[in-house]
């Protein structure tokens, strides 16, 4: 990324000659007075990550590359870079007081679009916080013209506030100007409205399942699709895929435990040789096993993409730490590109989205206080610890 403190001082400069400069034109009057604007439409939007584009200026809401740290950080506009400091991830609020309003989530820093101490005031500073459910950290959309939109800090609505590029004497267009919290001006200057302009991450992932084991997978697609979408709307994640497509890399030679069925698991009787010579220990499942997790986790493996199979099998895992051999619905990568369902599971959506989730970078047993959610059973909830995992430890937040 290029210095930014650099080009501040070129902005700052280029303003300063433009002041010498005589300029042509009726120049815009700068006040307090509050426009008299027409009532317009509040505005939803679907949750998941925008950047925020100034019509006025065509530069983005960013985070001051100045400050030390995140926290506490003023918001600047800025030249769009593509950097994550410039991505921001909308949450509807659904209930209670704050019902209709968005959280706006810095995808940087994971701090929020926050009015400095929920001030009222006219050209109150908007800097990154903590989330503490002040007023100044809700947000209502309403839509004003040509996909445009005013975004209205809880704490300044009736005020009039909305968020704004800040009026400044040495030129609105520079790099760096603060964002504020000012007055909304209904005139044919568009500091204080946005275009919102979604920018989901794409993540390509690879769909195969077991064509031994599995007839149809028209219910499967349907999981998935769900899964997934769920996904989009909490962490702005999409899945992109093509269908789940039949492999026969995943295929077992079931001669090695005939009599299990789809249904059954390794135990010592399975011949992993197939000679019929040996009794395998169940501490090799992770390694022999044919029905194990993990061995079959890592079978048609992609360098480039994120694999999900679906096998109609029942899989199972050897656990050293409690040296017990058990069944599980299916098992991923933390963090990783891979991942394996089992059909036997008694709800796919919910083993798919699980899963997902731990690539993503969810872990078993830390939810807040062992609260229900995705990591522990729940279908399309995510307690705070497990977003906070997802959010702060997956690679593709951090760029």
């Amino acid at each position: 990324m290029e210095n930014k403190k650099f080009k501040k001082f070129i902005s700052f400069m280029l303003a300063v000659v433009m002041l010498i400069i005589p300029l042509s034109g009726t120049a815009r009057a700068i006040d307090e007075q509050t426009g008299a604007a027409e009532s317009k439409a509040i505005a939803t939007i679907t949750n998941g990550i925008y950047s925020l584009q100034n019509p006025e200026t065509l530069r983005y809401v960013d985070v001051d590359d100045g400050a030390s740290t995140y926290q506490g950080a003023h918001l600047e506009q800025w030249d769009y870079d593509q950097e994550y400091t410039q991505k921001w991830f909308f949450t509807k609020i659904t209930s209670g007081t704050y019902a209709g309003y968005y959280t706006i989530m810095n995808m940087a820093s994971q701090l929020y679009m926050t009015v400095e101490n929920s001030s009222s005031s006219n050209s109150a500073d908007v800097i990154l916080s903590d989330f503490t459910g002040a007023s100044g950290q809700y947000w209502k959309l309403e839509s004003t013209s040509n996909s445009r939109y005013k975004i209205i800090p809880a704490c300044g609505e009736t005020a009039g506030r909305v968020l704004s590029v800040n009026i400044s004497f040495l030129g609105a267009n520079t790099n760096g100007l603060n964002i504020l919290s000012r007055t909304y001006q209904d005139n044919d200057s568009y500091k204080d409205e946005w275009y919102l302009n979604y920018t989901p991450i794409n993540l390509n992932l690879i769909t195969i399942y077991d064509p031994q084991t599995i007839n149809s997978t028209a219910i499967y697609s349907n999981n998935l699709y769900y899964a997934t979408q769920e996904i989009l709307l909490n962490f702005g994640v999409n899945f992109i895929y093509s269908g789940w497509t039949a492999n026969a890399g995943l295929t077992q030679d079931f001669s090695m435990c005939a009599s299990k069925g789809n249904t059954g698991i390794c135990d010592i009787t399975c011949d992993i040789t197939n000679n019929n010579e040996d009794q395998d220990l169940l501490t090799e499942c992770s390694t022999k096993h044919h029905r194990s997790a993990s061995r079959v986790m890592n079978l048609e493996k992609s360098e480039n993409s994120y694999v999900c199979r679906l096998v109609g099998f029942a899989v199972c895992v050897y656990d050293n730490k409690e040296r017990d051999h058990r069944q599980v619905n299916g098992m991923a990568q933390t963090n990783g590109m891979n991942c394996i369902i089992s059909t036997q599971s008694d709800n796919v959506k919910r083993t798919i989205q699980h899963e997902l989730s731990h690539i993503l970078g969810a872990r078993d047993n830390e939810c807040t206080n062992g609260e229900y959610c995705v990591m522990s059973g729940r279908v399309g909830y995510w307690c705070t610890n497990c977003k906070y995992n997802i959010f702060h430890y997956n690679a593709i937040y951090s760029r």
